[in-house]
């Protein structure tokens, strides 16, 4: 991974929006699917999990490579663009994997 891949993965269309659903939007997704479930009451969080706990673990849920990289595969034309989202996964689920860590061991 060359700086210049590096960037082109952080500002073309497919590597940013790869790293803005791994980052920020799978905690929003996790996190308010699990705010409306135990809101409709359709089941509840033990009660040491803070809401800090499940930032945490919604964070978490940011670290899938696997899939990501099988998708980018098949949505992605050009050489360019598959590679430039294929390092986003990558350089996403490291950045999802160490903010949940970190807020974690913070709790």
């Amino acid at each position: 991974m060359s700086g210049g891949a590096v960037a082109e993965a952080v500002t073309s269309p497919p590597g940013l929006g790869v790293l803005l659903g791994l980052v920020p939007g799978k905690p929003i997704g996790i996190g308010a699917a699990v705010w409306a479930g135990t809101r409709m009451r359709l089941g509840r969080l033990p009660d040491e999990f803070t809401p800090r706990a499940v930032l945490g673990v919604a964070m978490l849920g940011g670290v899938g490579f696997t899939i990501g990289l099988f998708i980018t595969e098949l949505a992605l034309v050009g050489e360019g663009n598959i590679t430039a989202a294929t390092i986003a996964v990558l350089m996403g689920s490291a950045i999802a994997g160490l903010l949940g860590g970190a807020i974690l061991r913070s709790r």
